[in-house]
């Protein structure tokens, strides 16, 4: 029967799709720091300051703890400044409040952006009422595509079940075929 013929190429490129589907399967990077720019200040007063590598397109986030702080100050802010190759800089300012047991918390999350351009990022932060304990650079590299080698294979498999599919339609009009021309002959 040629029902079933289409059935098993309806299969096959039915596995066909889900082979192209997961080969699709984006795996997100998780944040890791730059080599060399975490910073920790020696001095209580001290500003801290580090620099990175990174290339263009990559995104970048600027971490920070708090050590120091005043417990009396109702409004708190850290004050970020990240400089790119090209000497543009971009400044961020992340508001602290305080909580009830008298710790703060940030309010904003951290900068994170993208690298317009290849080369050493230099950031620096200090805090208004506030001592930082560290200051971190962190990137995110491109996701990873780890089952893209299956991207072939299902084009393959696809390509094949509609091959399968389409002899089974052209067998079963040949076999209709066949039978007008049988039944004109009985005619006869």
């Amino acid at each position: 029967m040629r029902k079933d013929i289409l059935a098993l190429g309806m299969f096959v490129m039915f596995l066909g799709l889900v082979f192209l589907c997961v080969s699709r399967i984006a795996i997100e990077q998780q944040w890791m720091m730059v080599p060399g720019a975490r910073a920790e200040p020696k001095d209580p007063a001290e500003r801290l300051s580090i620099q990175g590598d990174l290339k263009e397109g990559e995104r970048f986030k600027v971490t920070f703890t708090l050590r120091n702080f005043s417990p009396y100050s109702l409004e708190m802010l850290v004050v970020v400044n990240v400089t790119d190759p090209n000497g543009y800089s971009k400044l961020y300012e992340i508001p602290l409040s305080s909580s009830v047991t008298g710790t703060p918390l940030i309010v904003e999350p951290f900068p994170e952006d993208i690298a317009n351009y290849t080369g050493t990022y230099k950031v620096s932060a200090e805090g208004d009422d506030v001592t930082l304990g560290s200051l971190v650079l962190l990137r995110k590299g491109e996701p990873l595509y780890p089952y893209s080698f299956i991207f072939p294979v299902g084009i393959a498999i696809f390509l094949g079940g509609g091959g399968i599919s389409l002899l089974a339609v052209k067998m079963r009009a040949r076999a209709q075929l066949s039978r007008r021309k049988g039944i004109r002959n009985k005619r006869r």
